[in-house]
């Protein structure tokens, strides 16, 4: 009897590997926080503050100023902020901001950080594998709630014709 070995897939050809995932609409919405390490910081943001990219002009609303590696607030500072009430990011790479791009605050002024390397994206929330979704009416819906949303809808859609002379015959 010959011996047979069963070779595992290799993880990019894995189910789930490098899927996409989005939050159902019914099930509940995703929120997303941006951490973005800087250089050359020469203004404190405050909390609450909106900072926009110089050139890519995408924006976040600091949520805490993390910490200075090193510098001061003279222009060398360099640390990490945290943000959300993102807008502009990519979705595709989880990124905000363009390395080396000048950031400005609404009240810290313009130039008043520099990004070191591309803002970081986390997503929070519910989310699905798009295996698991279904797209209608411009909006995510999961396996389980898309029936329940569209299927009444469908019902009504489908009913038939029936003429009058017709109704309650067997």
């Amino acid at each position: 009897m010959s011996k047979v070995t069963i070779k595992p897939k290799p993880p990019s050809m894995s189910p789930g590997h490098h899927e996409k995932w989005k939050p159902c609409k019914v099930c509940g919405t995703k929120w997303m926080t941006a951490e973005l390490k800087f250089d050359s910081g020469s203004t404190v943001p405050t909390v609450g503050e909106t900072l926009t990219g110089a050139t890519s002009s995408d924006t976040g609303v600091v949520t805490e100023i993390e910490t200075l590696i090193s510098g001061s607030w003279d222009g060398t500072a360099a640390g990490y902020l945290h943000m959300d009430t993102l807008s502009g990011d990519d979705p595709e790479q989880y990124s905000i901001f363009t390395d080396g791009e000048a950031i400005n605050g609404t009240t810290a002024g313009d130039n008043c950080l520099t990004a070191d390397g591309q803002g970081n994206v986390k997503i929070w929330g519910l989310l699905y594998p798009k295996r698991l979704l279904i797209k209608e009416e411009g909006s995510w819906y999961c396996i389980w709630h898309h029936p329940w949303r569209f299927k009444p809808k469908r019902r009504d859609e489908d009913k038939l014709i029936v003429r009058e002379d017709e109704r309650g015959k067997e």
